[in-house]
Parts: C-alpha cells; structure tokens; sequence
C-alpha cells in the first residue's frame, strides 16, 4: 500500500455526572463523556466532586512529527497521519476534591481501529475487566496497582491529578495505514468512577451501577 496521509481529529467531552441506586445497595457514580478520536483519510455525599478527562496539545515540528506540549491542556487535536510515525496521545483522568467515599474508577474503551494499521497499548494502571462490557459496548478496564489488583481510591490516595490512559502516551502507526480515503474510524475513552462496597468487586460494581446499552 502506498504511503497516504490521513487527518486524526481528537475531542474531549467534559463530565456527565449521574447518580445510581442499585437494589438495597446505594451507588455514588460518576461518569465522563467521551474522549472521541476520529481517524479521516482525506486527499459530599459525592465520591468526588469533579472528575475530568483532557489531553495536552500536540504540535506539529518542522519534519511533520509532533510532540505534546505539557503547558498546555485541551479538548481536541488533530495529527496528519504517515505510516510508520507513531503519534504522542495521553488522555487522562483527573480527580479533584476526592472525599472520604471509596470507590472503584474505570475507563471504557470502544476501539474501531482493527485493520487500520493504528493501535495502543493500554497504561499499566489498568486491569482489563473480562466479560464486562461498557454502556457503549467497549471493553472496561479498572484503575489498579502493580500486581493488577483493583484500586479502592479514597481521599488518601496518592497520584489522581492526573491518571494516563495509554501505554507510552501513543498511537502506534504501522508500516501501512489501511484508511481508504474519506473513510472514518474511532477510539473512544469514557470514565467511570462508583462507590465501592463491601462484598461487591470491581466487575459487578461496573455491571450494576453502568449497564451496557442495548
């Protein structure tokens, strides 16, 4: 396949917040609107009080590669796309104003990247949930430690200012890009964040408080 460029449009939606009761057990919930990455060929009781998804700037140098500027903070970037030149991505999470209420956090991944050529690796941070689907049909990963055992976060946990999503803060970009021109392809990220309780573990904390979409 010859080489193409392909423009790579990035969006960050802020927070949606929602609350849940689920039978006799009460879940606080939150939960983020999409960080949407569209791929284009072309020619109190709360168990915090704001949860956010963002992404720095990413510029592009003289040579066409693109570095992310740490300065600056924004809802959207776009990539001009050449095989083979991986481009820096990190969406994260931050969690301000924690208070006392433990609870688990999760980031839903919805991945229509197969057999463009584009891929990720998911942050070490993060325990792939098997056999939870998220409310957008993608997969759900859990916020956990080194030995992937979930994290329980409360407001003594330490590092929730800003909680990466990939691994190496890329897209990968293969020898080829198998985008034809005019076509469309999205990553989408959501968070998740719910109330732990005792005798729930992470999967079934997800499945009742953020059921799948039907």
């Amino acid at each position: 396949m010859s080489k193409k460029k392909t423009l790579l449009t990035i969006m960050a939606v802020v927070l949606v917040i929602c609350i849940a009761v689920m039978g006799t057990l009460a879940f606080l919930t939150k939960e983020s609107g999409a960080v949407k990455n569209t791929f284009i060929a072309q020619g109190g009781g709360d168990i915090a009080k704001a949860v956010t998804l963002k992404e720095h700037e990413a510029v592009k140098g003289d040579k066409g590669g693109y570095t992310l500027n740490d300065n600056k903070v924004v809802d959207s970037n776009k990539y001009s796309v050449l095989p083979k030149t991986n481009l820096p991505k990190d969406p994260f999470i931050t969690i301000i104003e924690k208070t006392e209420v433990p609870g688990y956090l999760y980031v839903e991944v919805v991945d229509g990247l197969a057999n463009t050529g584009l891929s990720y690796a998911m942050a070490d941070c993060w325990a792939k949930l098997d056999g939870v689907t998220g409310k957008n049909g993608g997969a759900v990963y859990v916020y956990c430690d080194e030995t992937k055992n979930p994290i329980i976060v409360t407001n003594e946990t330490q590092g929730l200012d800003k909680i990466f999503i990939l691994k190496n803060n890329e897209i990968v970009v293969n020898d080829t890009v198998g985008i034809a021109k005019d076509q469309t392809v999205n990553i989408d990220f959501y968070g998740y964040l719910a109330q732990a309780n005792a005798g729930v573990d992470a999967a079934d904390t997800f499945s009742k408080c953020f059921k799948a979409s039907t």
